[in-house]
């Protein structure tokens, strides 16, 4: 839109120029039109041009104004360079670099809070359940059974339109939400188990004669014995929710753009696919590499903390 103004405003100047009897006084107002056009055109050409630039630098101090690089500077037709983008840019010009490190705080703030959110859920809950026993660790458990009979995608989509995500939220916090209520049984039950085992064991029957209250017990021997479990089961409860996510945000339902998550960009990818595949394949990759970190990471913890295979070497 800047060099067709700059032709028309030359083309004005040229037509005014050439009106009998205004050539003496015309040519020194052309001369400061043209002068002050120019410069609001080239003070411009940055914001019209491209609209990610930056705003333009502060003048030094005394210092005359930097060399313009605007449209009186340059020909119609001419060709402007960009900076460059490593990865390359995605359909609406956006660089892929800087929102594949965005999408990556979006994608691993999911992907461990809700794991330590629901994990600490499940602990409390089997703790509770396992230690109390009878009646309260029948009802507690039916719980869990019913939770874990919910259909889980179809509940997570539920959270998700039930929230009522307004224009301009993430929607991260419904995600978060549904992933806390629907995910913790798989702990409860596995710290349970565990507990159940502990419990019979001869240093907590020696603490109980000693007169060690309830709390006590789950606290300083039950829940402390059990965190070699817990800590494996975080390790591959966050690849999980990071794959959880992707899917949701994948199928439209996740997180919500502008906000950019690796999900969502395999998403808007693939509406370019053929075209522009790198919009697909760099998230993707992305989650790909992290799902397998942290699955190798719960591998190498399980190896470490079993104490069978430990003393096998």
């Amino acid at each position: 839109a800047v060099a067709p103004a700059t032709l028309l405003l030359k083309l004005s100047i040229l037509g005014l120029s050439a009106l009998p009897g205004t050539a003496g006084g015309v040519d020194a107002a052309v001369s400061d039109v043209t002068k002050s056009s120019c410069d609001l055109l080239n003070s411009t050409a940055g914001s019209i041009g491209d609209p990610r630039a930056d705003p333009p630098p502060h003048l030094p101090a005394g210092g005359d104004p930097p060399a313009s690089d605007g449209p009186c500077a340059s020909e119609a037709g001419d060709r402007v360079t960009l900076g460059a983008h490593p990865l390359g840019t995605d359909y609406l010009g956006r660089d892929m670099l800087a929102r594949l490190m965005h999408g990556a705080q979006t994608s691993l703030f999911i992907g461990i809070v809700a794991p330590l959110l629901y994990v600490l859920l499940g602990t409390a809950w089997g703790a509770i359940a396992g230690f109390a026993g009878g009646r309260t660790d029948a009802v507690l458990m039916r719980m869990s059974d019913f939770v874990v009979a919910l259909p889980f995608l179809l509940f997570m989509i539920l959270f998700r339109v039930a929230s009522g995500v307004e224009a301009g939220e993430s929607g991260i916090t419904a995600i978060l939400v549904a992933m806390v209520v629907l995910l913790w049984p798989a702990t409860a039950r596995l710290v349970r188990g565990q507990i159940l085992q502990i419990r019979e064991e001869g240093y907590v029957q020696a603490a109980q004669l000693l007169g060690a209250k309830s709390n006590y017990l789950v606290l300083r021997h039950m829940i402390p014995n059990t965190l070699g479990v817990i800590l494996v089961t975080l390790t591959f409860a966050i690849p999980t929710a990071i794959f959880t996510e992707a899917f949701l945000s994948f199928i439209g339902m996740g997180v919500a753009p502008p906000t950019p998550s690796w999900g969502s960009m395999c998403f808007e990818g693939l509406k370019s696919m053929l075209n522009a595949p790198h919009e697909l394949l760099f998230p993707a990759m992305f989650i790909s590499i992290t799902v397998l970190a942290f699955n190798l990471l719960g591998d190498g913890l399980r190896d470490a903390l079993d104490a069978r295979m430990r003393s096998r070497e």
